[in-house]
């Protein structure tokens, strides 16, 4: 189990579900991006940083769940579980 946001995406890193994004526009380009990602079966997690006019360390994370592993993790269940048993492990 994770115990904060900064934990949870180093565990997402771990499973080397995290795309890190530097640069990016925050009006037109995170959420492009973000859409994408999502609509793919295998879109990882993004971070994004260096975001146009914010200081550096002012980050967006989206994507977290998209995944039936990452919404295990949130979960706190193994994220190897299949999406039919870590959705029963979840229920019980």
């Amino acid at each position: 189990m994770y115990r904060g946001l900064r934990e949870f995406i180093e565990l997402i890193d771990r499973l080397n579900a995290l795309r890190r994004i530097e640069g990016a526009e925050a009006r037109f380009e995170i959420g492009g991006i973000t859409e994408v990602a999502a609509g793919r079966p295998d879109g990882p997690a993004l971070l994004f940083d260096a975001i146009g006019g914010f200081p550096r360390g002012f980050r967006i994370f989206t994507n977290a769940v998209t995944s039936p592993q990452r919404a295990a993790l949130a979960l706190g269940l193994d994220p190897a579980l299949r999406p039919l048993d870590a959705l029963k492990a979840w229920m019980e």
